[in-house]
């Protein structure tokens, strides 16, 4: 892959497949991806097993001395959503060995999200999302800014 953030759509993805995303990242030389987020149907995203992706690659928990807790998303990437997906604080994280690059790794309700942190520690002040509620409804985070 050699383009810098992508989110798809998709009906169906496995644990193989999720499995060989990160393998390729991790054997690959790759320094312009920064974020894969992939939306996919609840029930699908129950059925990757969140454990053997983990373990296959010695994921761990976030540490703050690694990286910072929230992820800087690119300006030029609008990102509606319900929850705050930025917040990397309860991803694990996977280290490339060839370069020490860092990634986290993210499988929850109806996503997959895979960060790359270019920049590990980036300045709080530009990271935080937007929160707009609205009326008798949960909240929307909001990050970046262009809209199409």
């Amino acid at each position: 892959m050699s383009f810098g953030e992508e989110t798809t759509e998709t009906t169906s993805i496995t644990t193989d497949d999720v499995i060989e995303f990160i393998d390729n990242w991790l054997n690959g030389t790759n320094k312009k991806l920064e974020v894969m987020h992939i939306v996919i149907g609840e029930s699908e995203c129950s059925k990757l097993d969140k454990e053997r992706i983990f373990n296959k690659f010695k994921a761990f928990p976030w540490d703050s001395k690694k990286r910072g807790g929230r992820f800087k998303f690119s300006e030029t990437f609008l990102m509606i959503s319900r929850k705050d997906i930025l917040d990397c604080t309860q991803g694990m994280d996977i280290e490339r060995e060839s370069d020490g690059m860092l990634a986290t790794t993210m499988i929850d309700d109806d996503e997959f999200r895979f960060y790359v942190w270019h920049e590990r520690f980036p300045d709080p002040s530009k990271t935080q999302p937007i929160s707009y509620t609205r009326m008798s409804r949960n909240p929307l985070f909001y990050t970046g800014s262009v809209q199409f």
